[in-house]
C-alpha cells in the first residue's frame, strides 16, 4: 500500500506554522470547492503532522480525507488502500463513528465499480453501527446506499422501501438537502415503474426544497427526471422545456457533465419525434463535451442514442457501427451493465435483419453478464427478446420457455408492465400453435395487468387480440362442422361451403392483428442509453445526475467534531 509522503510547511525560521487541525479544515474547504489538488496537499501535510505527534485518531482522519479525495475523482485503486488503513486504525482505537464512516465510503467505491456483492455487506455493517450509536444521519446514508444498489439492479420495490425510510429520517432531523435527494430518488423509482403521477409529486416537492436551499445542481437533476416523465408520456414539448431548463442551469454553474447529459437527452426527444437532424446536432455537441472532459461512460450513452436513431431509420450498418463503439467503451471501462445493454442492442439489430444465429450469440453473452451482476430486469428483457427471435423462427418450444422465464422474473421483481408483455408473448406462441383457448386466457391476463397499471390503450389492444382469437376459434368450429357434414355426404345444417380453406399456424389471427416486425418496440418503452435500461423503448432511464449526486459523507458532515479535529 502506498501512503503519501508528507511535506512539511514551515515559516522563515524553520518552525511549523500551522496545526494539523487547521490543515484539515483548509483541505475540507478546498475539497468543497472541487479543488482536489490543493485539498490533497493539505490533507497530506496534516497526515505527516499527526504521525509526528503519534495521534492515531488524527492519522485515521487524514487517511480518510485523502481516500475520499481519490474516490471523488474516481481513482478507486488509490482510495481503497487508504480507506483500509483508516478502517484499521479506527477499529484499533474503538472509534465506531469513524468505522461506520469508512465502511460507507468503501461501499460507495465498490458500488461505483459495480461490485455489488462487496458493497452490500459494507453498507449493512455501516447501517448496523450507525443504528447502535444513534447516528441517524449515518443510518439514512447507509439506507440510501443500499437503496442505490437495489436501484441499479432494478429491484425497485426494495429500493422504494429503503429510500422511504431514509426520507423519513431526513425529515425528522431537519436535513432538507437529504430530504430533497430522497424525494428525487423516489421520483426516479416511481418513474421507472411507470407510476408517473407519484413521480411528478415527488419531483415537484424536491424542486421546491432545492429552490429554497439554493441547490442548483440538484435542481438541474430533478428537472431532468421530471422531463423524463413527460418524455415517457410522449409530452415532448414539456420534456424539451424542462431538459432545456436543466441545460441552462448546468451551463451557468459550469457543470459540463450535466450539460452533456441534458444535450444528449434533448437529442433523445428529437429522435423519438423522428426529427433526426436536430437529434444529430444535440448528440454531436454532447459527444464533443464528453470527449473534452473524458466522460467515457457518457460518451458510450450518446453513441447508443446515435445508434438507436440509425436503427429506427433501418440504417442497420450505421447502427451496428455505433452500437459496437459503445460496446467497446463499456468493455474498456469495465461497465458491465453498459456492456450487457450494448450487446442486447447489437443482437436486436441482427434479429431485425433476420440474422438469428448472430443475435442468439449476442443475447446469450448479455444474459451471462446480467446473471453475474444480478440485473434481473435486464435479464427479463433479454429473455423476452430471445423468445421473440425463436417465435419468429417458429421455434415455439424455445420461445415458450424463454417467455415463461421472463414472466417469472417480472413477477418476482414486481415489474407489472413487462409481466403483461411476457403474457402477450406467451399468447402469441399459443395462437401460432392453434392453442386458442390458452391464447385467449393469456391475452385477457395481460389486459388485466395493463388495466391495473393504468395502460388503458394496451389493455384495449390485448382484449382486441383475445376477441380476434375467439372469433378465429368460432370460425374453426364452423369449419369443422362443415367438414364433418361433408364427410357424411351432406351439408351442415344452415351452412354453405366455405369460400376458402383456413390457413394454418394462426394466420387468420395474424390477418386481424398483424405481428409487429419489431416486437421489441412493445417490450421496452422509450429511453436513452445513458440511463439504466438501454433498449429502444425501455422505461428504466435513471437520472444521469445521480452519478454525481449519490450522496456524499465527509468527515465534517457525519463525524463528531471531536474526531475531526483530533490532535489539533
Amino acid at each position: 500500500m502506498i501512503i503519501p509522503n508528507p511535506v512539511r510547511t514551515e515559516d522563515r525560521d524553520g518552525s511549523r506554522i500551522r496545526s494539523p487541525g487547521l490543515l484539515m479544515r483548509l483541505g475540507e474547504m478546498y475539497a468543497g470547492q472541487d479543488d482536489y489538488l490543493k485539498a490533497s496537499k493539505y490533507f497530506t501535510e496534516a497526515l505527516g503532522t499527526y504521525r509526528d505527534v503519534d495521534d492515531n485518531g488524527g492519522e485515521a482522519n487524514a487517511l480518510f480525507a485523502l481516500a475520499r479525495i481519490h474516490r471523488l475523482q474516481d481513482e478507486y485503486n488509490q482510495a481503497i488502500p487508504l480507506y483500509t488503513k483508516a478502517l484499521e486504525i479506527y477499529t484499533k482505537i474503538c472509534d465506531r463513528p469513524g468505522r461506520a464512516l469508512v465502511l460507507w465510503n468503501l461501499a460507495e467505491v465498490h458500488r461505483a465499480r459495480n461490485e455489488y456483492n462487496c458493497a452490500v455487506p459494507l453498507y449493512s455493517e455501516s447501517l448496523q453501527i450507525s443504528t447502535e450509536i444513534c447516528n441517524r444521519e449515518g443510518r439514512a446514508e447507509a439506507l440510501t446506499g443500499l437503496a442505490d444498489v437495489h436501484r441499479v439492479q432494478r429491484e425497485y420495490i426494495q429500493a422504494v422501501t429503503l429510500y422511504s425510510e431514509a426520507l423519513q429520517i431526513h425529515t425528522e432531523i431537519g436535513n432538507r438537502q437529504g430530504k430533497a435527494d430522497a424525494l428525487s430518488s423516489l421520483g426516479d423509482m416511481h418513474r421507472l415503474q411507470e407510476e408517473y403521477s407519484q413521480a411528478v409529486a415527488s419531483y415537484t416537492e424536491a424542486l421546491q426544497i432545492r429552490a429554497e436551499i439554493g441547490d442548483r445542481r440538484g435542481k438541474a437533476g430533478t428537472l431532468w427526471g421530471l422531463a423524463e416523465v413527460h418524455q415517457l408520456r410522449e409530452e415532448y414539448s414539456q420534456a424539451i422545456s424542462l431538459f432545456s431548463e436543466s441545460l441552462e442551469i448546468c451551463t451557468e454553474i459550469g457543470d459540463r457533465e450535466g450539460k452533456a447529459d441534458a444535450l444528449s437527452s434533448l437529442g433523445d426527444v428529437h429522435r423519438l419525434q423522428d426529427e433526426y437532424s436536430q437529434a444529430v446536432a444535440f448528440y454531436t455537441e454532447a459527444l464533443r463535451i464528453r470527449a473534452e472532459i473524458g466522460d467515457r461512460e457518457g460518451k458510450a450513452g450518446t453513441l447508443w442514442g446515435l445508434a438507436e436513431m440509425h436503427r429506427l431509420r433501418d440504417e442497420y450498418s450505421q447502427a451496428i457501427s455505433f452500437f459496437a463503439a459503445s460496446l467497446e467503451i463499456c468493455t474498456e471501462i469495465d461497465d458491465r451493465q453498459g456492456k450487457a445493454d450494448a450487446l442486447s442492442s447489437l443482437a436486436e439489430v441482427h434479429r431485425l435483419q433476420g440474422e438469428y444465429n448472430q443475435s442468439f450469440t449476442l443475447y446469450s453473452e448479455a444474459l451471462q453478464i446480467q446473471a453475474e451482476i444480478g440485473d434481473k430486469q435486464g435479464k427479463a428483457n433479454t429473455l423476452w427478446n430471445l423468445a421473440e427471435a425463436h417465435r419468429l423462427r417458429e421455434e415455439h418450444s424455445q420461445a415458450f420457455a424463454f417467455f415463461s422465464e421472463s414472466l417469472k422474473i417480472c413477477i418476482d421483481i414486481g415489474d407489472r408492465h413487462r409481466e403483461a408483455l411476457a403474457l402477450e408473448g406467451l399468447a402469441d406462441v399459443h395462437c401460432e400453435q392453434d392453442h386458442y383457448c390458452a391464447a385467449i386466457h393469456h391475452y385477457e391476463q395481460a389486459a388485466e395487468v395493463y388495466k391495473h397499471i393504468g395502460r388503458t390503450d394496451d389493455a384495449a389492444d390485448a382484449l382486441e387480440a383475445a376477441d380476434n382469437v375467439r372469433q378465429l376459434l368460432e370460425e374453426n368450429a364452423v369449419l369443422q362442422a362443415f367438414a364433418s357434414s361433408s364427410s357424411e355426404g351432406r351439408p351442415a345444417e344452415g351452412l354453405g361451403a366455405p369460400t376458402s380453406a383456413p390457413e394454418t399456424g394462426g394466420s387468420l389471427f395474424r390477418a386481424s392483428k398483424p405481428v409487429d416486425v419489431d416486437q421489441n418496440q412493445r417490450m421496452m418503452r422509450k429511453r436513452s442509453f445513458g440511463q439504466v435500461a438501454r433498449s429502444p423503448e425501455a422505461v428504466n432511464t435513471s437520472n444521469p445526475f445521480e452519478r454525481r449526486n449519490a450522496g456524499d459523507m465527509s468527515l465534517s458532515e457525519l463525524q463528531p467534531k471531536s474526531s475531526v479535529t483530533a490532535g489539533e
